[in-house]
């Protein structure tokens, strides 16, 4: 006799709807967009956990996990961490672009999309464009492009934005920058000593890094809190100086030999500006604003000793409650002449009245001196680039060494003294140092 079978009845699981209302596929679209965008804020702005984000919008963990997962770049994602604890967004390597404007959108897509708008931008080159003109390129929503123009600038691209639609990036970096103002009630005493340094071209196989050094030693043995680098700190690129340089091409190749090279001493802090050419060929050429990223780059390696002022020039402004004056840190662009203070001259009988610096300094030159014209302190800062071949060819001679600089202020803030003190070094035998050192360098 055959046993009967006993029958068991088996649940039916059925995955639970996602909590929005009956429309049509478009509005369903746009509902779901909304609601991943605040299901990431909830997980970055808010640090929620996974299960209190499922529980908050009644959905399931393994439903919120690949939304954040999705949309979030995966190296800022922790498995062992996703479900189980809060996630502090500090330790997260999320553009910043992602943490303000929360749309979702892959890190990935961010990259991708990104390089699409900055190749467009350079082939327009100064013209303008609007966002809608992006969006129709990229075929994303205005807010998406926004995204990836405020992408674009986080990472130090020289991109304008005007009315809040329209975008450019210029040719270069318009001049000048912030004035950095030193009130004379925080001076210990009426005489303020500072060191200048400019031309170092950090990257080069002739930019004579020990002498750098030296300077650095020599400021903070003289109590030295102030430096300021009157430009070219590094040496770009150009096929010039392709040859000359002591790592492989692109720019953060030299932001990283420059962040581990540059001097630091305590209690001394350098104040910069960039030049036109040599750094400056990274904002024509890229479009990138070099200055920012050096300082980004400084302080992504945790230095604050080093602070961007402007490009080409800054003011330092030495402020009393009777009056300020000024000292200019200037990188022009035009080359040199052959008397040494015919350059000097014609930039300070170019400054309209009531505009001049009480002092001047100026790098670019690779010359050292002192003039005073139309009452204008005028420094010229040495470098610490050694003869070059194309300097050679050019018959151009490099002067080597820095300045430490005593001024006296009075009441008023104005400059009723200055004292300059160079250093200046002198060694032949160098050149043939440094042309045994490339040849080592080809063989390498």
């Amino acid at each position: 006799m055959k046993s009967k079978k006993k029958l068991v009845a088996v649940k039916k699981v059925v995955a639970p709807k996602e909590n929005i209302p009956a429309c049509n596929g478009a509005q369903a679209y746009l509902m779901k967009v909304e609601r991943n965008k605040l299901i990431i804020q909830e997980y970055l702005e808010n640090i929620k956990t996974v299960p209190e984000i499922a529980k908050q919008f009644g959905l399931s963990e393994r439903h919120i996990r690949d939304i954040v997962t999705s949309n979030l770049p995966r190296e800022s994602l922790r498995s062992n961490n996703l479900v189980s604890t809060r996630i502090d967004i500090s330790s997260l390597n999320v553009p910043k672009s992602m943490q303000q404007n929360n749309l979702g959108i892959k890190g990935e897509a961010i990259e991708d999309m990104s390089n699409k708008i900055l190749a467009y931008l350079k082939k327009k080159k100064n013209k303008n464009v609007t966002y809608e003109e992006l969006s129709n390129y990229c075929d994303r929503g205005v807010n998406q492009i926004k995204v990836y123009c405020d992408d674009l600038a986080n990472k130090g691209y020289n991109i304008v934005i005007e009315n809040n639609n329209v975008v450019s990036i210029p040719d270069n970096v318009a001049m000048g920058g912030k004035d950095k103002v030193i009130d004379l009630k925080t001076l210990k005493s009426k005489q303020y000593k500072v060191g200048a340094i400019a031309d170092t071209h950090l990257c080069s196989s002739y930019s004579r890094e020990d002498i750098l050094q030296t300077a650095y030693n020599d400021f903070e043995k003289n109590g030295i809190s102030d430096v300021y680098h009157v430009g070219n700190m590094i040496d770009g690129e150009s096929k010039f100086n392709k040859t000359d340089l002591l790592v492989p091409s692109g720019v953060e190749r030299q932001m990283e030999y420059l962040v581990n090279s540059y001097p630091q001493r305590k209690g001394i802090k350098t104040h910069f500006i960039t030049g036109e050419c040599h750094e400056g060929w990274y904002n024509t050429r890229e479009g990138m604003n070099i200055g920012r990223i050096m300082q980004d780059r400084f302080e992504d390696a945790g230095r604050s000793d080093m602070e961007f002022l402007g490009h080409m020039e800054s003011d330092i402004v030495f402020k009393s409650n009777k009056g300020e004056s000024r000292m200019r840190l200037s990188h022009p662009g035009d080359g040199t002449a052959y008397a040494l203070s015919y350059a000097p001259q014609k930039i300070v009988e170019s400054m309209q009245g009531g505009a001049k610096p009480q002092i001047l300094l100026l790098g670019h030159y690779h010359k050292q001196g002192y003039f005073l014209i139309r009452n204008v302190n005028v420094i010229l800062v040495p470098s610490t680039l050694t003869q070059t071949p194309w300097m050679r060819k050019k018959h151009i001679s490099s002067e080597i060494g820095y300045v430490m600089l005593t001024i006296t202020l009075d009441e008023f803030g104005g400059v009723s003294s200055i004292l300059p003190e160079f250093t200046l070094f002198y060694d032949e035998d160098y050149y043939d140092k440094k042309w045994e050192h490339k040849l080592f360098k080809g063989i390498n």
